[in-house]
């Protein structure tokens, strides 16, 4: 296949995917509002505290099964001579992230009290927030394995429909079921459990609309093959932990020096807010991936790296005008989960550096992960994690929440740097500076100057950013056609 055709099925992919990433960018943050408006925003901060050791535990369990799964059945998912690789694949990967959340909810049901007495002794409601949400891990590993089985034949809209539609929509509904019922703080983590064992149904139902699934449940035989195939998922498992406990570590050593769940619930949603704006490179990322694999696979480097830069600019395009966006109406925001947090959150700001590298460069992340290098990953994964423990030692203490956030930034710019020369070195992708300069330079000539402005009135800013969105918007335009007329020139 022909780039401008591989490029062609990227951005349909990401088509799909931007329609979920905007229905997902109004349901998140509508379900933290529900969540905080009915629980309050002390049970939210400890609902935080334990989602971020979940989120680290859950690397373990799912998401280097996933990226394998997308590695693996990029490859084999074409031919009917490779279905039966395929299929004893896929039992592996489900009977070993099974057995790996099995294992961590037993752990949890049995050590969650002892570590909260010692971790966070004043609130032990955390305990059992723990281990309800521990009891998602089984479940949320099978989901999300089979949706992603879709994306190896570039089939993006399951995942945009269950994980990013559904998902957060039961999540509300459960959060109204379990308040209605007053059974306390620990709805909020049963209405994430409870989640994920109805995407379960949904998601053997959608991988059924592609292929039969019969022959994977009903098997016998666990083996992962190829061979590679294991040091690769338990090596991107371990990757995606150290990944997740560095962006939860803000978090953790908040709750670790005592700060009240009140202002962690405060950093943690504005850190959401923020957080989500990565969303932008998923778009792409999720239609890019097996194309790397394939690419990679098949020697293609010029075309991988030529397909990387374009993609790359793709992202940074769509995601400058959100960070603005997020980043000037910060205060704003803020005052729609609670109406008590009035202090202007100064930290978004800093925190809004970690998604910009990650729609600018992020995706040479993705190269070093889907070219088989997770060792890298770990050992970058471990690197970013000291300095962030280090920063967050020395400055939490004295800067609070504006502290966490710059240990957040210093780690993250240091994983991103890292990565675009380890790609070089590795792949042989350049760092695609010609295809960024120009969504970067309209982007900072038009998005900077309005911070150094003070605007008083909340409209007189929504005006200002219309106008100033809608001649980004015009730039893009202009662009997006040149490049396209070089595609089609080049094809």
């Amino acid at each position: 296949m022909h780039q401008s055709s591989i490029l062609s099925s990227v951005a349909r992919g990401a088509a799909v995917n931007l329609v979920g990433l905007v229905l997902k960018a109004i349901e998140t943050p509508l379900l933290y509002v529900v969540l905080t408006r009915l629980y309050g925003k002390a049970p939210v901060g400890l609902f935080f505290i334990a989602y971020g050791i979940i989120e680290i535990l859950g690397g373990l369990t799912i998401s280097g099964f996933i990226d394998g799964v997308v590695l693996y059945a990029s490859r084999y998912i074409h031919k009917e001579e490779d279905r039966e690789t395929l299929i004893h694949t896929l039992r592996a990967v489900l009977f070993f992230s099974v057995l790996l959340g099995v294992g961590i909810v037993v752990v949890l049901m049995l050590g969650a009290p002892w570590f909260v007495s010692w971790y966070y002794p004043d609130h032990p409601a955390l305990g059992p927030i723990l281990q309800i949400l521990a009891l998602t891990l089984p479940f949320e590993a099978v989901s999300r394995i089979l949706v992603n089985v879709s994306k190896a034949k570039m089939v993006m809209f399951h995942d945009v429909l269950l994980m990013g539609v559904m998902s957060p929509l039961f999540t509300i509904a459960l959060a109204f079921l379990f308040h209605y019922l007053d059974i306390g703080s620990i709805g909020i983590s049963l209405s994430f459990a409870m989640t994920y064992v109805l995407t379960l149904g949904g998601a053997v139902y959608l991988l059924s609309t592609l292929m039969d699934v019969r022959p994977i449940f009903q098997g016998m035989a666990i083996n992962l093959r190829p061979p590679k195939m294991a040091s690769y998922i338990f090596a991107q498992n371990l990757n995606v932990a150290v990944v997740k406990f560095n962006y939860s570590l803000d978090v953790l050593m908040l709750a670790g020096f005592g700060v009240q769940p009140g202002k962690i619930a405060f950093y943690s949603l504005g850190s959401q807010v923020i957080r989500n704006i990565r969303q932008i490179r998923q778009v792409f990322s999720g239609s890019f991936s097996p194309v790397i694999a394939r690419f990679h696979h098949e020697k293609r480097v010029d075309e991988l790296d030529g397909a990387l830069g374009r993609v790359s600019a793709w992202t940074t395009a769509l995601a400058l005008p959100v960070i603005f966006v997020m980043c000037y109406f910060r205060r704003d925001l803020m005052q729609v989960f609670d109406s008590t947090f009035t202090e202007d959150p100064t930290f978004m700001l800093v925190l809004a550096i970690n998604p910009f590298l990650s729609c600018t460069i992020g995706l040479f992340g993705n190269v070093i992960t889907m070219t088989g290098h997770s060792t890298i990953n770990i050992i970058n994964g471990i690197g970013a994690f000291s300095i962030n423990a280090l920063v967050n030692w020395l400055l939490v203490p004295h800067l609070g929440l504006l502290g966490a956030a710059i240990a957040s930034v210093t780690a993250g710019t240091a994983i991103s740097v890292a990565q675009v020369f380890e790609a070089r070195v590795l792949v042989g992708v350049h760092f695609p500076i010609r295809a960024l300069l120009p969504p970067l330079f309209a982007g900072m000539a038009l998005f900077l100057w309005p911070f150094f402005l003070l605007v008083p009135a909340v409209w007189l800013k929504i005006a200002l950013s219309a106008l100033l969105l809608g001649g980004y918007s015009a730039f893009i335009y202009y662009w997006s056609r040149i490049q396209k007329t070089k595609i089609t020139g080049n094809a």
